[in-house]
């Protein structure tokens, strides 16, 4: 595979632990990946790097997932880079608002495999 087919993906998550998992599972699968433990850290990321997409939990230090979604909806530069969720947050009203701020998926982190949150990031890219 060339560089220039690899996916650019961004994963904001501030458990290490997840985020090198699956950091690790979607660099096995040929794609490029950013990694960051707040918002301030991705938007710091997104200045100087373009990204096919970004895996964003909901608890995160300082800024809320909510408000980075809002943020990145917001900004001409970021609004069409497709957001997946992926949170522990699993009640309705939170899934709802994610969609509605923009989010193209939210998945619930227990009820899936590192393997199956990878396969998701990808299948929002098809």
């Amino acid at each position: 595979m060339t560089e220039d087919n690899k996916k650019r993906i961004l994963i904001v998550e501030d458990d290490l632990f997840l985020n090198s998992l699956l950091g690790k599972k979607l660099f096995e699968m040929g794609e490029f990946v950013f990694n960051a433990k707040s918002g301030e850290e991705m938007f710091e990321i997104l200045k100087t790097q373009k990204v096919d997409i970004i895996g964003l939990d909901l608890m995160l230090p300082g800024m809320s997932g909510f408000d980075i979604l809002r943020k990145l909806k917001e900004d001409v530069n970021t609004k069409d880079i497709p957001v997946v969720i992926v949170s522990n947050l699993g009640q309705k009203n939170d899934m709802e608002m994610g969609l509605k701020l923009g989010a193209k998926k939210f998945l619930v982190k227990a009820l899936y495999s590192i393997d199956e949150l990878a396969e998701q990031f990808l299948e929002v890219l098809k």
